[in-house]
C-alpha cells in the first residue's frame, strides 16, 4: 500500500460539519489508517481519480510556465480539493492554443477543469 498522503486528500465541508476524505484507493485498509490518524472525528468516504499529490504536481507544472501562458490566455488557476481537479480560468473559450499546452501538462488526463472569465462559457 502507498502512503494515504499519495493516495487522496481531504477537506471540511462546512455544509455537513465532516471532514471529506477522498482516496484513490478505497480500501478498507486506507479507511482505517486515517481513522486511526483523525480519532474521534466524523469522517466521510468518497473515491476519487487523482491523488492530492498530483493535482499539487500538475499545480506547479502549470505555476512553471506561468509566463507563457499567461501570454496565450491563461488568466488564473487553483486546485480544487473537493471536486478532484485543477481548475484553469482562460481569457476565450476558444483559446486552443491555451487548452492544448495546460492539457500537454496532465499525463493521466482528465485533471483539469477549464473554465472562462466571460459569463459564457462552452465549458460550464
Amino acid at each position: 500500500m502507498a502512503s494515504i498522503r499519495s493516495n487522496g486528500g481531504c477537506y471540511y465541508n462546512f455544509d455537513t460539519e465532516r471532514i471529506e476524505v477522498g482516496l484513490t484507493d478505497l480500501s478498507d485498509e486506507n479507511k482505517a489508517t486515517v481513522l486511526t490518524n483523525v480519532g474521534n472525528i466524523d469522517v466521510s468516504f468518497t473515491q476519487c481519480d487523482y491523488s492530492y499529490r498530483y493535482l499539487k504536481d500538475l499545480y506547479n507544472k502549470i505555476d512553471a510556465k506561468r509566463l507563457l501562458l499567461s501570454a496565450i490566455g491563461v488568466e488564473n488557476y487553483s486546485i480544487s480539493v473537493a471536486k478532484n481537479y485543477v481548475r484553469v480560468y482562460l481569457t476565450s473559450a476558444d483559446n486552443n492554443a491555451a487548452i492544448y499546452v495546460v492539457n500537454e501538462l496532465d499525463t493521466i488526463g482528465g485533471a483539469i477543469s477549464f473554465r472562462t472569465t466571460r459569463f459564457l462559457s462552452r465549458f460550464s
